[in-house]
Formats: structure tokens, sequence, C-alpha cells
């Protein structure tokens, strides 16, 4: 038992990228970035959440950890990857509403088969898109998280204006072998702000190489001289609403 927990952990930690760190002889918590507009209290609680839901996916006989990605911040959880059957969907969404600290649970998590030249397409596109985004002045990079299953791009964090917002989804549809884009990107204005804060799931074809999309009333022209398109809010493709987080008295990890 012993063996299995501490290669649980080993096994977590490598796949989710963060370091254990040691608090108070025990670990309690993961490393996190700095310079993301979050305080370190509610990054190092989201890291230790998804650790956590981590932990009960190496545990559960239905879930493969290695093809589920869970992504948490602010307390929501969004779910990202492959399965082999609904079961094992429904099981994935049931661990993560049930683990303490999640406020909402969304997934986009799929009955598919992904192979391991779609899975290496998908590491190198997260890693061009976080790349673009960490060039451009328009989009505060480290609060916006990027995973992608299959050529779609999921965005997850937040945005202080809806320019802002709408510029991420822009990069990430710029990006070759994107498919999609699907956002679920908070809304977060300055304090003293009138910007309305929220969020909406968006959904947005990429954009065709060497095309540039038709300026719009609601669009965003930053740095590069380029209009967003208007993004209209809809469900995209939400398979999972927001889900109630466990009911009270209901045993969690």
């Amino acid at each position: 038992m012993i063996q299995r927990q501490m290669g649980s952990l080993l096994l977590l930690a490598s796949l989710s990228g963060c370091i254990p760190v040691v608090v108070g002889g025990g670990m309690a918590a993961t490393t996190s970035v700095v310079g993301e507009r979050r305080d370190l209290t509610s990054q190092m609680e989201d890291s230790w959440v998804a650790m956590k839901i981590r932990s009960r996916f190496v545990q559960s006989d239905q879930v493969r950890i290695g093809n589920v990605a869970v992504s948490v911040y602010n307390g929501k959880v969004l779910l990202t990857g492959s399965a082999i059957n609904q079961e094992e969907v429904d099981e994935a969404i049931r661990i993560a509403r049930e683990t303490r600290g999640v406020t909402e649970v969304r997934s986009e998590l799929k009955v598919q088969y992904v192979s391991p030249s779609e899975l290496a397409n998908d590491a190198l596109i997260t890693s061009k898109v976080k790349a673009q985004m960490m060039v451009d002045q328009d989009v505060h990079s480290l609060d916006v998280h990027v995973k992608t299953t299959k050529g779609v791009v999921y965005l997850t964090g937040e945005a202080r204006t809806e320019q802002e917002r709408s510029r991420a989804i822009y990069i990430a549809q710029r990006v070759p072998d994107v498919r999609e884009v699907v956002s679920f990107i908070d809304i977060r204005p300055p304090v003293g702000s009138t910007e309305q804060p929220g969020r909406a799931a968006e959904t947005a074809p990429a954009v065709a190489p060497g095309t540039t999309p038709a300026p719009a009333s609601a669009g965003y022209e930053g740095n590069s001289g380029v209009a967003s398109p208007d993004f209209s809010k809809t469900s995209g493709t939400v398979h999972e609403s927001i889900s109630p987080v466990a009911a009270p008295g209901t045993t969690t990890p």
C-alpha cells in the first residue's frame, strides 16, 4: 500500500508538472506560478485540489489518469481528454464533483481515441499557443491556462477585459493545426473598473493560414494591427453544464 501511494504521488507530480513542497512535515501543496494576478494562496489551493482529483483518478479502476487532463482555476474544474466509454466520463465527473474545494465542474471529456502522434501534436500546439501569448503585450499569459485535445484548444483562467479575452482566443486560433478554440476565461476587471465580471463559454473555429478575420464592432485590435472577430457567447462544445458540488456532509478526501 505504501509503495502504491508513493508511486501515485510521483506519477501525479510528473503529470501535473508541479513540484511538491513540504509544509509542517507533510506534503501540503505544490509550487505555484509567480506572476499570476491571483494571490499565492489561491494558486496553491487550486494545485492541491487538482492533485487530490488526480490521486483519486489513480485509485479508481474506471479512470485512466494519463488520458484525463485536470485544470483547476479558483476552484472551478475543467476536465478534458479522452475516455474509453461514458462510464469513465461519468466517474471522472463524479470524482471531481465530490472533491473538497471544488465549486464547479465542467467537462469536455469525450469518448474518443487519441493516437500517440495526436498526443505529440497536441503538446506541440499547447506549447505554441503559450509561446505566442507570452510575447503578446495585450495578454497576461500567466493568467491563461491552455490544454489541447485532438487539435481543440481549451482556455481557462482570467482576463481583465473582454478585449483581452478575445485577444487570447484569437492568438490560439492563429496557431497551425488548431481546429477549434473553446474558452472558459473569466472576466475579472481591476478594482474600480466599469467592466462587467463574468464568463461564458466561447467557441471559435481556427483561422485558416494566410487569412485575416473581418473586423467586428466588438472586435479587438492589438499590437499585431489585426482585428479579432466578434465571438458570440454560446455553450459551444460543453457537454457537462455547471455541476453542483458535493452535498454538505458528503465524504470527500
